[in-house]
């Protein structure tokens, strides 16, 4: 930590210097071309972070791998068909969901994980969800609301992706 770092965390606050560090990391993943918020590589960056042994993460991992390819079609320019992205949308509504269970059941596995990391995809993919929901004729699926100590990160992470957008 440089010394600038530390002494702007203890004027402002430690939440403050995360807030800021993360909507710079947020701003990073923006296309400029299309101005698309590119959550599929944000949330593939947030998981090399974390154990990628553990069912649940692979399970992640397959939903922002399904968001990827969803992504890179609209960015290509090509015709999105409903039945294909109903099909994608809900794959990584699915998969997310079935994550939020899983997690809600073990409140250790959330503690021995990187659960800042699982939160901030989490968030990524719902909000990608809803953009890719907005600008197809399928409509936005929700995910499943997750317990008190995921959700409240969760819903920092979003607050923050829609203040950046």
């Amino acid at each position: 930590m440089l010394l600038e770092q530390l002494l702007l965390e203890i004027k402002m606050g430690k939440d403050f210097v995360e807030s800021k560090e993360t909507i710079k990391n947020i701003s990073s993943f923006i296309d400029e071309d299309y101005n698309l918020f590119l959550a599929g590589q944000r949330t593939t960056s947030l998981l090399e972070d974390c154990d990628n042994t553990k069912p649940f993460i692979k399970k992640l991992s397959r939903a922002s791998r399904n968001y990827i390819e969803f992504e890179n079609k609209l960015l290509e320019g090509k015709v999105v068909s409903s039945v294909y992205a109903k099909m994608k949308i809900d794959s990584i509504v699915e998969d997310v969901n079935s994550v939020i269970i899983e997690l809600d059941g073990n409140i250790k596995k959330l503690r021995e994980s990187n659960k800042e990391a699982i939160a901030k995809t989490i968030a990524s993919l719902d909000f990608g969800v809803s953009l890719l929901g907005e600008s197809t004729t399928v409509g936005g699926k929700s995910f499943r609301e997750a317990k008190q100590v995921l959700q409240a990160f969760v819903n920092k992470e979003k607050n923050l992706i829609k203040e950046t957008i």
